[in-house]
């Protein structure tokens, strides 16, 4: 996934809980009513990409990219400053690391200006969506204008945007003579875009579940979009959906150490060669040996396949 962080307070906190250090958010109102906004810091998962706006002398900016270092927790606030949530102290907190700074950094207004119809058109879109698949964005339409919602302060920012801090970037580029640290933040950034895509795609093509047969584990934070045919091994298919699998932790771990792949009608097969001193996990995966993976919309690339099997040494 990929998010927004609106931080406008400028205030210096505990170690920890800075700009660039985590993103974090109470669980609850002064009044004891929930804000969906807040919620989404307790969705995030480790590795997720979080763009983050900073407010300067009252012009709002993109500064800035970080990972997720930690999926969302709950956990309790000890600073000695007091700030606008200071009601309480349980919050939702994402520790983040690998900041990596826009260069240049861009206003906000620029990019409300620059986007004006495509932001303008994604939001009625979005505004047509059912309640469980509509996003909660950081912008409005009010008085016909683009505008940040107030109280958004961390919010869903998908692919589709944040491209378009990417094709900012690309523009910025054009107009500055040294553009060595814009090239490698572009392309840096690009991948890291289509790196969270292509996760995103794989564990909706499985509907959020485990795929391997008889495995119960589903949900965003216990499963990872793995490649069958790894990002270093073919470029032509680095970003297709069905050069995925939506496996859970364990799984993934057997997959991509060749312990188990698929045949061509998409059954499990066991590599028996590589179970010795490891019982404990021929237990636990025989139970899908021979079975099909779960249900999705496409299908696992064969060509794909082959590669892993070639990978694995499978030559059945």
């Amino acid at each position: 996934m990929i998010w927004l962080e609106l931080r406008a307070n400028n205030t210096i906190f505990d170690k920890g809980w800075n700009f660039k250090e985590s993103v974090w958010a109470p669980t609850k109102k002064a009044d004891g009513a929930n804000w969906p906004f807040w919620n989404l810091v307790n969705d995030v998962t480790k590795g997720d990409l979080i763009f983050h706006i900073k407010e300067n002398n009252g012009i709002k900016y993109f500064v800035g990219y970080s990972i997720a270092a930690t999926d969302g927790y709950l956990t309790k606030f000890t600073s000695s400053k007091n700030h606008i949530w200071s009601y309480t102290d349980e919050f939702y907190k994402v520790d983040l690391s690998d900041f990596e700074e826009l260069n240049p950094i861009i206003p906000l207004n620029d990019f409300f200006t620059n986007y004006n119809q495509e932001l303008r058109n994604y939001f009625l879109e979005n505004k047509k969506l059912s309640k469980a698949q509509k996003k909660r964005l950081f912008y409005v339409i009010q008085r016909d204008k683009l505008q940040c919602l107030n109280g958004a302060y961390f919010s869903e920012f998908d692919s589709f945007l944040a491209s378009k801090i990417s094709d900012e970037l690309l523009e910025v580029r054009k107009t500055i003579k040294n553009t060595a640290k814009t090239d490698v933040v572009v392309k840096e950034l690009e991948q890291r875009i289509g790196h969270q895509e292509f996760s995103e795609n794989v564990k909706s093509n499985f509907n959020y579940k485990c795929c391997y047969p008889g495995c119960n584990v589903e949900g965003k934070g216990f499963l990872i979009s793995g490649h069958i045919t790894r990002w270093a091994d073919n470029k032509d298919l680095r970003g297709n959906t069905d050069n995925g699998l939506c496996l859970c932790l364990m799984h993934d771990k057997a997959f991509e150490k060749g312990f188990f792949t698929l045949d061509n009608n998409y059954k499990v097969i066991l590599i028996r060669n590589k179970f010795e001193n490891k019982k404990w996990l021929l237990d636990y995966l025989e139970q899908g040996e021979n079975i099909e993976i779960k249900t999705r919309q496409i299908n696992p690339s064969l060509e794909a396949l082959k590669n892993h099997w070639i990978r694995i040494g499978n030559k059945t």
